[in-house]
């Protein structure tokens, strides 16, 4: 009875004429980390075409130029295997500190973690030009250790969730906050081609380096742990909030990693998660350089082109999130139903486009293509995106920790696949070789989701001992 009160009357009381629910502002600016996350990892794939002087060999199967105007090109002679280095160097850095991470936001609680971690990253990002001088080597140590504190973000942001998001705005949140990586991706992809061409490719790392440390002060003076530890939420919102969220089950036992890591359900995530990453990462990476050398762009236009189907996809996102919810909440499809139908097309509609690049000679049919690839994953948005709340909202962040590690491990196969297929030879028939190769990888994790995918609250999610209220409120956590 007071629940139901709670959630007709609060939504209305939380309303301020003086500030926002402090949801929402929770939501914002886990958002705007989420989009200087991504910032911080997509600025390079477009710098990097302005920082490296090096010839290439476009061969006799390139199409026919679309722009060929000349960019002036002065820096390093830095191979494609060098490059996918460098450009991967930032993943792995964040395989050390994922799980580490996740156990820090579950143990010392998250806005202390993820937080200061980016604003460290986004300091380095500053210190990149500089590294950049003392060799290639330095500057890929510069960006293992960015990653570092990078990889400690995401898994704190999942432990918010369950503690801030009311489940009735759940998928409409997590769509904002997670669609904002494509936010960031676009930014950087429309931004830092005219950012090189006007004041060099240093103004790049300056530019969003000095955002990220911004944005961790109002991270620090604006975002809690908990509604309870928040001293400036109405007394209205914080008894919305505790009302529709699971209160955190009192967990005293140690993680069960063999359950976790043995779990055919955790698997199934992770793997639509890992199709999601590897074609983002190989889009992030390596279309800059694709407008560029095979469609013959130039580096701001290429910028410019690389950022078009980001914008498509943050509105895709959006709405096939809400429309997923909505489906699932009128009783039209399970929650299960709807996370395979919604993941098919996320996997199996990218695979095909990809497929139809390689039969396509004309670059504006090849960009629209590319377009459609980019709107279609964002069925993930309304598929098992949050599929980990369902399974264990318990150790939800150490769920997403083990998820980034595999994720980075893909991230950086990724840019180093296709610069070994690649291999100095940028032309038609290499690339081709590409399409197909990424249209086989991101179509098998449908296959595992779709036979193994689940959505119940797994077995070794709660202590044997938990108490029956315990038990309750666990379900609705992943109702």
């Amino acid at each position: 009875m007071n629940t139901k009160s709670n959630e007709q009357a609060a939504p209305a009381g939380c309303r301020s004429l003086h500030r926002p629910p402090a949801r929402y502002v929770f939501c914002a600016l886990a958002a705007a980390g989420n989009m200087l996350n991504f910032t911080l990892k997509a600025s390079l794939s477009v710098a990097i075409v302005a920082m490296v002087d090096r010839q290439v060999d476009s061969g006799q199967g390139q199409l026919q130029p679309v722009n060929s105007t000349a960019t002036p090109r002065e820096g390093y002679d830095w191979d494609e295997m060098t490059q996918s280095y460098a450009l991967a160097g930032l993943s792995y850095g964040s395989l050390l500190s994922c799980v580490l991470g996740a156990r820090l936001a579950e143990l010392l609680g998250p806005r202390l973690v993820s937080g200061p971690s980016l604003g460290v990253a986004a300091l380095l990002h500053v210190l990149c030009p500089l590294a950049a001088g003392g060799g290639v080597g330095v500057f890929v140590a510069m960006r293992v250790l960015q990653g570092v504190f990078v990889g400690a973000y995401a898994p704190g942001v999942s432990t918010l969730l369950l503690r801030w998001v009311p489940l009735q705005e759940r998928g409409l949140m997590v769509s904002i906050i997670f669609s904002a990586t494509n936010v960031g991706i676009l930014v950087s992809m429309a931004l830092t081609g005219k950012i090189c061409t006007v004041w060099g490719w240093p103004a790049v790392f300056y530019f969003y380096g000095g955002l990220g440390c911004l944005w961790t002060v109002l991270w620090l003076l604006f975002v809690y742990n908990t509604p309870g530890d928040h001293p400036r939420i109405s007394a209205e919102e914080n008894d919305y909030i505790l009302a529709n969220v699971a209160p955190e089950s009192k967990v005293t036992f140690p993680v069960p990693w063999i359950s976790i890591c043995t779990s055919l359900p955790v698997w199934s995530f992770v793997a639509v998660k890992v199709g999601v990453v590897y074609l983002l990462y190989m889009f992030l990476n390596e279309l800059p350089t694709y407008m560029k050398n095979i469609l013959n762009f130039d580096l701001a236009s290429s910028g410019y082109l690389s950022a078009v189907p980001y914008v498509f996809s943050l509105v895709t996102n959006l709405m096939l999130g809400s429309a997923s919810q909505w489906l699932r909440s009128k009783g039209y499809l399970s929650h299960l139903t709807a996370y395979k139908i919604f993941n098919g097309l996320a996997m199996l509609g990218p695979a095909a486009m990809m497929l139809a690049i390689t039969q396509v000679h004309d670059a504006t049919a090849i960009v629209v293509l590319i377009v459609v690839t980019m709107v279609l994953q964002g069925g993930f948005f309304g598929g098992s995106v949050v599929n980990h709340l369902d399974l264990s909202p318990n150790f939800a962040a150490t769920v997403t920790g083990l998820s980034e590690v595999v994720s980075e491990v893909v991230s950086i196969l990724a840019p180093t696949l296709v610069g070994a297929i690649i291999n100095g030879e940028q032309t038609r028939a290499r690339w081709q070789i590409v399409f197909y190769t990424s249209s086989a990888i991101i179509s098998l994790p449908y296959l595992i989701f779709f036979f193994f995918g689940s959505v119940e609250e797994q077995r070794w999610n709660r202590p044997k001992e938990e108490p029956e209220a315990d038990k309750r409120n666990s379900k609705l956590s992943a109702a």
